[in-house]
C-alpha cells in the first residue's frame, strides 16, 4: 500500500456532499480524504457492488467521486490518492474496478489509462432532457 505523503494525511469516510450522505452509509461505501492540517486536498469515493447488487460483496469497485483541490494539481496526489483506493479494495478482496469520467476530460483520461483502467465499449449513454415550456421530450 502507497505510503501517505510527507506532510498529508489520510482519513476513511462516507461520501458526504454538503452534509448530504452521497451513497449507501454502510461498510460497502468507503472514501479516502487527503487533508494537509485541516485543508482539503483530494477525495476519493468509492463503493463495493454490493452495495446495490445483492451478493456480490467486495466483488468489485466503483469510484464515483474523485477530485483534487485545484492548488494541489500537478504534484502527483491524484494518482496517489486512486492508487490507495485501488490498494485497499484489493485488500478487501476486489477483483476489478470502475469509474466513470467524460470523454473531454483528457486530465482525467491519461491518469485511468496509465494507472491500467482500459474503456468500456459495451455501452452507451443517454440523457432525456424535457422541453421546459411542453414537458415532452
Amino acid at each position: 500500500m502507497p505510503d501517505v505523503p510527507a506532510g498529508l494525511e489520510i482519513r476513511q469516510g462516507q461520501t458526504f456532499v454538503e452534509d448530504y450522505c452521497a451513497g449507501l452509509e454502510s461498510e460497502l461505501n468507503v472514501g479516502h480524504y487527503l487533508l494537509d492540517g485541516d485543508e482539503f486536498v483530494g477525495w476519493c469515493g468509492s463503493f463495493y457492488a454490493g452495495a446495490f447488487i445483492e451478493g456480490a460483496g467486495r466483488d468489485y469497485f466503483f469510484t464515483h467521486w474523485f477530485t483534487t483541490a485545484e492548488g494541489y494539481r500537478g504534484r502527483g496526489l491524484g494518482r496517489w490518492l486512486l492508487r490507495r483506493s485501488l490498494a485497499d479494495a484489493r485488500q478487501n478482496g476486489a477483483r476489478g474496478a470502475l469509474l466513470l469520467t467524460d470523454v473531454s476530460n483528457f486530465h482525467a483520461l491519461n491518469l485511468y489509462h496509465s494507472e491500467g483502467y482500459r474503456p468500456l465499449t459495451l455501452s452507451h449513454s443517454f440523457v432525456y432532457r424535457p422541453d421546459p415550456e411542453t414537458g415532452e421530450g
